[in-house]
C-alpha cells in the first residue's frame, strides 16, 4: 500500500469484538523495518528483540518513573520512542528496546501507578526470554 508518507505501508488492524487494535509498518532504505503508527499514535519504533510498550497520562515523570523501575530490577533500555497524541496532556505512548526481559512483577508495578493506562511486554525476533515469568 502507498501512503502520503512512506513508499509502503503495511496495516496490520486486530479486534477481539471489545477492543481493536491497529498498527502501521514500513521498510526503510537498507531494509530496515520501523513501527510508524500504534492506534493513532505517531512513531519510529525498531520492531526487535525484547520491547515494552506503554500507555499512559501524559504527565511529567512517567518517563523517569518507568526508566527508575525498570533500573531498579537491571533491566537496561537501548532505545525509546515517546509519543502522544495531538492533544497536550492527554494520553502518550512510549516504546522501549530493552536488552533484558521484563519479569511480570515489573509489569504489574509499572501499572500500578495511577498514570499508567497499559504496559506491554513482547519479545520479537525469537529473541531469548529465559528470565521472564
Amino acid at each position: 500500500m502507498q501512503s502520503d508518507d512512506f513508499q509502503s505501508l503495511v496495516t496490520v488492524e486486530v479486534s477481539n469484538g471489545d477492543n481493536q487494535l491497529a498498527v502501521s509498518g514500513t521498510q526503510f532504505t537498507g531494509g530496515e523495518p520501523r513501527i510508524v503508527k500504534i492506534d493513532g499514535y505517531r512513531v519510529d519504533a525498531v520492531p526487535h528483540g525484547k520491547m515494552l510498550v506503554a500507555r499512559n497520562a501524559d504527565k511529567p515523570g512517567v518517563i523517569g518513573f518507568i526508566g527508575s523501575v525498570l533500573g531498579e530490577y537491571d533491566i537496561n533500555i537501548a532505545g525509546m520512542f515517546n509519543a502522544r497524541r495531538d492533544v497536550e496532556g492527554g494520553e502518550a505512548l512510549t516504546i522501549y528496546n530493552l536488552d533484558d526481559p521484563v519479569p511480570t512483577d515489573v509489569v504489574e508495578r509499572i501499572l500500578a501507578d495511577e498514570r499508567m493506562m497499559d504496559v506491554r511486554y513482547l519479545t520479537l525476533n525469537g529473541a531469548p526470554d529465559a528470565n521472564s515469568d
